[in-house]
């Protein structure tokens, strides 16, 4: 093998290495930390506890799907709240829904809402934003006991044809 070659090779092999020992270092750290970074999708890694009852501050939350938050609606039982910004608030959104976004400390609902068990579902645009999550959590931490999440959120409830109001 010429020298090339060689130094090619022993550059293969350190690279080998460390990577092996980045795996080998980061799987042993994760493994002692106390909030321990969960896999992804489709690997399963049994561990002591879950999530919850490591972190006895996390509140969940219950996901349910646009048609059960329909039966809600119809029911005229939940009080919705819409996480999105005013602005988008104001383009569409469910009939009678009031606007929080999260983190603003709205102290409506905490100071108008007596009835901690009433339904509250909170929704924002789609699947794949947060705020209706994020708001969900600060209900429950403010005590609301029966607060769902509409994670299909505002797209599917209008692509869905269920009504819709704008403005204020």
């Amino acid at each position: 093998m010429n020298k090339l070659g060689k130094i090619f090779a022993k550059g293969i092999l350190q690279t080998i290495i460390i990577i092996v020992a980045g795996v080998v270092i980061g799987l042993s750290v994760n493994a002692l930390r106390q909030d321990k970074v969960e896999p992804a999708d489709g690997i399963t890694i049994k561990t002591g506890q879950s999530s919850a009852q490591a972190n006895p501050n996390v509140i969940p939350i219950t996901k349910i799907s646009v048609w059960e938050g329909f039966k809600a609606f119809r029911s005229g039982k939940a009080l919705f709240i819409d996480a999105r910004s005013e602005y988008d608030y104001n383009l569409g959104h469910i009939p009678k829904a009031i606007n929080i976004h999260p983190g603003k400390g709205d102290k409506s609902v905490k100071e108008n809402e007596k009835d901690k068990s009433r339904l509250i579902i909170t929704y924002c645009l789609g699947i794949d934003c947060p705020l209706a999550e994020e708001l969900a959590k600060e209900l429950a931490a403010d005590g609301f006991t029966n607060v769902k999440e509409m994670p299909e959120g505002w797209e599917a409830w209008s692509m869905s044809g269920y009504p819709q109001e704008s403005g204020r």
